[in-house]
């Protein structure tokens, strides 16, 4: 890796009280407004999948979206029951984010465009 190549330049400026001046960054994303805490409950969930089905980045193989609808939709009635027995929040955040990455995926070409069988949603419309 080349580590003294010039950064990107969109050559969008923002000049901050004390003249710094820096690219602006609209269009990459906020994480400095990132709910920490919420995050790490996600994290967690990505650690304790590691446990349960090997650290081998197993849900990037590939899973129908309609899997990740339906264990999302299952954990949000849990959490909403007030169910305590595991992170019911995190793991349906965990599976809307799993579906999001997938869909992305799926676009890009680097998943097989049949995993996205949410159709019969739309078909109900």
């Amino acid at each position: 890796m080349n580590t003294r190549r010039i950064p990107k330049d969109s050559g969008k400026r923002v000049k901050f009280k004390f003249g710094a001046i820096r690219e602006n960054t609209i269009g990459e994303g906020r994480y400095d407004m990132m709910f920490t805490r919420a995050i790490h409950r996600v994290a967690l969930r990505y650690e304790l999948g590691g446990v349960k089905y090997g650290d081998s980045d197993n849900f990037l193989k590939g899973q129908p979206l309609r899997v990740y609808v339906g264990h999302a939709l299952k954990h949000i009635n849990q959490g909403l029951q007030g169910l305590q027995d595991e992170d019911h929040w995190g793991a349906a955040a965990w599976n809307i984010l799993a579906l999001m990455e997938t869909q992305d995926r799926i676009k890009e070409g680097l998943l097989h465009k049949e995993l996205d069988d949410l159709s019969y949603l739309r078909a109900k419309r």
